[in-house]
C-alpha cells in the first residue's frame, strides 16, 4: 500500500468514526461564522450549505440554549471537551426546535472550535440534558467543599508539574443591579455567570461563591485572567444597561501547599478564603504559605490561651450514655468535653489540631479522664467509658509511648475504656496504626472507629484496623428515612459488623422511629438525644416510655 492511499485510508476510517457519532460537523472561526460545515444541513438546519457557512454559529440555536452554549465555548480551555448537552436548534421551518446533542472542543494550538450535533435517541437524551444542567446551573461548592476539593486538585497539579493560583473575583455594583431587575432575569445573569467562571477553572468544579459579589476559583496559573473579567462585565453590561462600566477586580494567591501537611493547607485556605470574604481584592496575600504563617501570627494570643487550658487541664467532662438498643440498658459512656467560657469544643479542638497541640491536648485529656475513672466511689467503678483521641494523635509514636506509660499506672481499669478515633479520614499510616490498636488492646484497652462511612475509605479502614467497634457517621441516621439505599447500606454493615465480631453504635438517634428501625436492622448500640443529652454527672436512668416504645417493634 502506498502512502498516499495509506493516508485516504486514515482519512475514510476517520470520517466513518465521525459520523458513527454525529450528524452534523461544523468549524467555527475566530469571529464565530461558521466556516466549514457537512453532514445532514438540510435536515439538521432547513438550509443547504450556502445558507449555513457563513453565519454566526450560536444563532443556529434556540435563544434559551444560545447565549448559554457561546458563553461555554467562548472561555473553553483547548483540548477540554464541552458536552455533549441537549439543547434545541432551530428549525427553519418554523416547527418546534429539533432537541440536538451539542459537543464541541477548541483543539490546543488552533484558532478554531469544533462543534458536532447529533439527533438523540431517549436515554441519550436524559444523558445530555443531564449534562447541561450541571454545566448551567449546578450550584457552586460550599466553602468547606471547595476546601477539600481544592487541596487535592492542588496536590495533583503539583505532582504534574503545573502552577496554580486561588484567584478572587469581586464584582462592584452586583446587588444595585440585583434590586433593578426582576428575578428571572437575576437568575439567568447567575447562572450564564458560573458557566463563564466554571469555565476558567481548573477542572471546571474549583469554584466558591464567598459573598453575592465574590467568587475564588483555582486555576491554572498560566491563564490569564483579564479576558474572564472583560466577558462578565460584557454580561452584566448585556443584562442591565444601568450597570455602570466597572472593570471586575481580581487578587490571585499562588497556591502551592507543597510545604503544607493536610491540616496546615486548609487552615491556610481558610484563612486566605476568609481574607478573601473580608477584604475582597484588597486582600494582601501573596501565597498559600504566606497565609498559614498569616493565620499563626492572628491567633498567637489563642494559641497561648489553649496552652494554658491544656497545662491547667482547665475543661470539664459530660457523659452521653451509648445503650443497647435491644432494652436501653447501658453500655458505657462517651466523655465529652467541655470548657469553661461554652465555646464550642469542636471549634477549639479543631484549631489546636490546626496549629499542632492535638496531642498535647489529647494526652491531657486522657490524663484527666483516667484520674477521673480511679478515683470513681465503689458502687460506680464497673462504669465503662469511651474516650475521644484524634488520628492524628494516634499517628504520633510519643504520644502513644506517654499514653501507654500512664495507662499502665492505671491497670485496674483495663476492660473499661475504650479510645474512640477521631478524623480517622486523616489517617495517613494504616499499618501503623493498627499496631497501635493491637498494643493498646493488648493492654485491655478497647478501640473504636468514629464517623465511620463519612469518607470514601471508611470500608479500606475496617479491613485494615482490627477495631472493636465502629460509630456509624451521624448523618446517616439523619437521613435513614429519606433513602432507601441509606437504610440498605446501613443494613448490610450492621450485618457485615456482627460477621466480624464488631460493635455498631449509631450516633445522633433523636426519634423513637430512628431507634426502632435501627434496632430492626440489627445496629447493636444507640446514642443521641432521644435516650439522653450529655450530663454532668452520671446518672442516666432507663425511661420505661421509650423502652416500651422500642420494644413494640
Amino acid at each position: 500500500m502506498s502512502t498516499a492511499e495509506g493516508i485516504v485510508r486514515q482519512r475514510d476510517r476517520f470520517l466513518a468514526f465521525s459520523f458513527a457519532s454525529a450528524d452534523l460537523f461544523m468549524e467555527i472561526a475566530p469571529d464565530g461564522r461558521i466556516g466549514f460545515v457537512s453532514g445532514a444541513i438540510k435536515k439538521m438546519t432547513g438550509t443547504d450549505e450556502e445558507g449555513v457557512r457563513g453565519r454566526l454559529w450560536a444563532g443556529l440555536f434556540a435563544e434559551k440554549d444560545g447565549d448559554v452554549l457561546k458563553a461555554l465555548v467562548d472561555n473553553m480551555i483547548p483540548g477540554r471537551r464541552c458536552g455533549p448537552l441537549l439543547v434545541g436548534l432551530k428549525n427553519a421551518g418554523g416547527k418546534e426546535d429539533m432537541p440536538v446533542l451539542f459537543t464541541a472542543i477548541r483543539m490546543p494550538q488552533k484558532d478554531a472550535v469544533y462543534i458536532t450535533l447529533a439527533v438523540p435517541n431517549a436515554a441519550m437524551k436524559r444523558y445530555g440534558a443531564d449534562n447541561l444542567a450541571r454545566e448551567s446551573a449546578n450550584p457552586l461548592l460550599h466553602k468547606d467543599e471547595f476546601i477539600k476539593t481544592t487541596q487535592k486538585v492542588i496536590k495533583d497539579a503539583i505532582k504534574s508539574g503545573r502552577q496554580v493560583d486561588l484567584t478572587l473575583l469581586e464584582l462592584p455594583d452586583l446587588q444595585e443591579m440585583k434590586d433593578r431587575i426582576s428575578p428571572d432575569k437575576w437568575e439567568e445573569m447567575r447562572t450564564l455567570m458560573t458557566d463563564l467562571i466554571k469555565s476558567q477553572a481548573i477542572d471546571s468544579e474549583t469554584v466558591a461563591q464567598l459573598a453575592d459579589n465574590r467568587y475564588s476559583l483555582l486555576r491554572d496559573k498560566n491563564a490569564g485572567i483579564g479576558g474572564l473579567q472583560e466577558q462578565i462585565s460584557s454580561l452584566l453590561k448585556g443584562m442591565d444597561p444601568a450597570m455602570p462600566d466597572t472593570r471586575v477586580k481580581s487578587v490571585s494567591v499562588d497556591a502551592s501547599l507543597d510545604r503544607l501537611n493536610d491540616k496546615e493547607g486548609a487552615r491556610a485556605l481558610l484563612y486566605t478564603l476568609n481574607a478573601f470574604e473580608r477584604q475582597g481584592a484588597a486582600a494582601k496575600i501573596s501565597d498559600m504559605r504566606e497565609g498559614f504563617s498569616s493565620f499563626l501570627r492572628e491567633n498567637t494570643e489563642k494559641v497561648q490561651a489553649f496552652k494554658k487550658i491544656i497545662a491547667d487541664r482547665d475543661f470539664s467532662f459530660n457523659f452521653q450514655p451509648i445503650v443497647h438498643l435491644e432494652d436501653l440498658s447501658i453500655s458505657h459512656y462517651e466523655i465529652l468535653t467541655r470548657f469553661r467560657d461554652g465555646g464550642s469544643p469542636y471549634d477549639l479542638i479543631t484549631f489546636g489540631e490546626a496549629v499542632g497541640l492535638a496531642m498535647d491536648f489529647d494526652l491531657a485529656v486522657c490524663a484527666k479522664a483516667i484520674d477521673y475513672m480511679a478515683k470513681l466511689p465503689k458502687d460506680l467503678k464497673e462504669n465503662k467509658f469511651t474516650l475521644n483521641v484524634s488520628g492524628q494523635s494516634v499517628e504520633n509514636d510519643q504520644f502513644v509511648s506517654d499514653l501507654r506509660r500512664l495507662l499502665d499506672l492505671h491497670k485496674g481499669l483495663s476492660g473499661l475504656l475504650t479510645f474512640e478515633i477521631t478524623e480517622s479520614a486523616g489517617i495517613q499510616n494504616l499499618e501503623k496504626v493498627n499496631n497501635v490498636i493491637g498494643l493498646l488492646q493488648g493492654d485491655g484497652f478497647g478501640v473504636c472507629l468514629d464517623d465511620f462511612g463519612a469518607g470514601s475509605a471508611s470500608y479500606q479502614y475496617l479491613q485494615k484496623l482490627q477495631v472493636d467497634f465502629i460509630k456509624l457517621d451521624g448523618a446517616y441516621v439523619q437521613h435513614i428515612f429519606d433513602t432507601p439505599k441509606d437504610q440498605m447500606m446501613v443494613r448490610h454493615l450492621a450485618q457485615l459488623c456482627a460477621d466480624l465480631g464488631i460493635g455498631m453504635v449509631a450516633e445522633h438517634i433523636e426519634t423513637a422511629d430512628e431507634a426502632v428501625l435501627l434496632k430492626s436492622m440489627n445496629v447493636g448500640f444507640g446514642q443521641g438525644y432521644w435516650f439522653s443529652r450529655p450530663l454532668a454527672s452520671l446518672d442516666y436512668q432507663v425511661d420505661g416510655g421509650k423502652l416500651a416504645a422500642i420494644n413494640a417493634s
